[in-house]
C-alpha cells in the first residue's frame, strides 16, 4: 500500500508501508518482489549540516583523516555546509515517505557550530520530526539564549562529558545541564562509564587492544540508519564516513531510490549474517558492535 505525503519539489517520493524481512525473503529481491515490503525503512537518520568540529578527540576518526572530507592532506579542517535548500529538500522527501524521526544533524562534526542550526531545527520540529542531537556542549554552555531557544525544539540532547576527570565532576556537570533545560530531555556520554568505541582511523584504534570475536559478529546498523554527509554522500553506517561503498548522493538521487537500491539491500542483508564482515574492506577490520537484532 502506498500513502502519499508531502512532496519535495525537487524529487517526489511516496510513503511506503514496510514490514521487517525474514531471511527466507531475501531471495525475493532478485525476483521482482516489492522491496519496500521486504526491506524496512530506516529507524534513525543523520543529516549532517556542516563538516567542522571544534574538538579533535583521540577516539574520533576525523582526527586522522587526510582525505579532504574532514581534513586536507596538510591537516587543516575542511569547512563546508550543506546548502539550506538541500536540507529542506531531504527533510521533505523523508517526511513524504512517512519518517518522523529520530533525526540528528551531525556526523563527525559539532552541529551547534552551524549558525543555521536554530532555524533548521525549528523547521524540522514544526514539520513534526523528533530531534535527538549529540553535542560536546561547548556552544550551548556559553550561549544562554540559544539554550533557551532550543529548549523543547530539540527533543533530546545527548551531551558529551569529555573533560571530566572524576565521577564527582561528572555528577556536578550533569546537575548543571539538567537545570539548563526544562523541556528537552538531557542524557550524557560519560567517559567514566567506559572507553569510547574503537573506531577505524582514530588514534585509539592503533594502540588499543581489540576483541577479535567482534569481527565474526553480524552487523545490523546498515538497515537501521540513513546517514547523509554534508555533501550529500550517503554512508552505509556511522563508520563509513568516506562513503566507501558509493551508495548514492542525496543531492542527485531521490532518498527512496538510494535506500531501496539493490546495492544497499544486498550489503545490509549480507551483514546480518555472522562472519560476513570480511566480505567488505570497510567492515573486515571494524570492531564496532551495536548489539543483536
Amino acid at each position: 500500500m502506498i500513502q502519499l505525503g508531502r512532496v519535495c519539489t525537487a524529487c517526489s517520493a511516496a510513503t511506503s508501508v514496510v514490514t521487517r524481512p525474514t531471511e527466507t525473503e531475501v531471495a525475493d529481491m532478485s525476483t521482482g518482489a516489492d522491496r519496500h515490503a521486504i526491506f524496512p525503512m530506516w529507524k534513525h537518520m543523520g543529516l549532517e549540516l556542516q563538516s567542522l568540529c571544534n574538538r579533535d578527540c583521540d577516539w574520533c576518526p576525523r582526527q586522522m583523516d587526510k582525505s579532504g572530507i574532514r581534513k586536507t592532506p596538510h591537516g587543516y579542517s575542511v569547512v563546508q555546509e550543506m546548502p539550506t535548500d538541500k536540507v529542506h529538500c531531504i527533510l521533505d522527501q523523508v517526511y513524504a515517505l512517512g519518517f518522523r524521526g529520530p533525526i540528528h544533524f551531525h556526523s563527525l562534526s559539532e552541529p551547534l557550530l552551524d549558525a543555521r542550526y536554530l532555524a533548521i531545527a525549528t523547521h524540522a520540529h514544526v514539520q513534526g520530526f523528533l530531534i535527538e542531537e549529540n553535542t560536546n556542549g561547548d556552544i550551548l554552555r556559553l550561549n544562554t539564549q540559544l539554550r533557551k531557544q532550543l529548549d523543547g525544539v530539540v527533543d533530546l540532547f545527548n551531551i558529551g562529558l569529555y573533560d571530566c576527570k572524576t565521577e564527582a565532576e561528572e555528577s556536578t556537570l550533569m546537575d548543571w545541564w539538567r537545570s539548563a533545560f526544562t523541556k528537552s530531555i538531557v542524557t550524557f556520554s560519560r567517559m567514566s562509564l567506559g572507553s569510547p568505541r574503537t573506531r577505524q582511523n582514530s588514534l585509539l584504534y592503533n594502540i588499543r587492544s581489540k576483541d577479535q570475536r567482534v569481527l565474526e559478529y553480524p552487523c545490523f546498523s546498515p538497515q537501521y540508519q540513513l546517514l547523509i554527509r554534508y555533501d550529500g554522500e550517503v554512508a552505509l553506517c556511522c563508520e563509513d564516513d568516506t562513503s566507501e561503498l558509493s551508495l548514492g548522493n542525496a543531492f542527485r538521487e531521490p532518498i527512496e531510490d538510494i535506500w531501496w537500491s539493490q546495492r544497499r539491500i544486498d550489503v545490509a542483508l549480507t551483514l546480518r549474517k555472522s562472519g560476513s564482515r570480511k566480505a567488505y574492506p570497510l567492515c573486515k577490520n571494524c570492531y564496532v558492535f551495536f548489539g543483536w537484532d
